[in-house]
């Protein structure tokens, strides 16, 4: 698929800024829960995720931009 400079900015800054909101608001939830004392949350499937969703996100805005700056024709 080839895109153009524009639309793979635009996919990677939109790639980072889910990345960053998911992570942010999940692990906040947590850290409120930790520092009010009330232990983790119910599900571990959240904190677990967090970092995990923020790197896909994170990986896939690289490689949008790297597949279209570094690509060899």
């Amino acid at each position: 698929m080839k895109l153009n400079r524009e639309r793979a900015i635009y996919l990677a800054a939109v790639s980072q800024t889910l990345g960053a909101a998911q992570f942010g608001y999940f692990g906040g939830k947590s850290l409120e829960l930790l520092l009010q004392s009330q232990g983790l949350p119910d599900s571990l499937l959240v904190v677990l995720m967090c970092p995990a969703v923020y790197v896909v996100f994170t990986l896939a805005g690289y490689f949008v931009l790297s597949e279209r700056f570094t690509r060899r024709h």
